[in-house]
């Protein structure tokens, strides 16, 4: 894990394949959302009726460079979230 000693928020790198990046929340210790890009599944493949499903990592980045990931499972009528998966990492 990468930590940047400094308290100048703007010289804090995008995280690794952001590529929705929002301003960082006003308290100094805040961090700011980002996202990755989006990946459509079409559900129709395996359910009849189903509409499509949507599959991005999106999460938060702290001013220190930490950066949390989750897995955004979006859909037309709701939405959930998911903690990454350790396998492979």
């Amino acid at each position: 894990m990468t930590q940047i000693a400094t308290t100048d928020r703007a010289n804090v790198p995008l995280p690794a394949g952001a590529v929705k990046v929002s301003d960082w929340d006003g308290h100094p210790d805040d961090g700011r959302y980002w996202a990755g890009p989006m990946w459509r599944i079409d559900a129709r493949d395996h359910f009849v009726g189903a509409e499509p499903i949507f599959v991005q990592v999106e999460g938060m980045q702290y001013p220190d460079g930490r950066v949390k990931r989750e897995i955004g499972i979006h859909q037309l009528h709701g939405a959930t979230r998911s903690p990454p998966s350790r396998q492979g990492c």
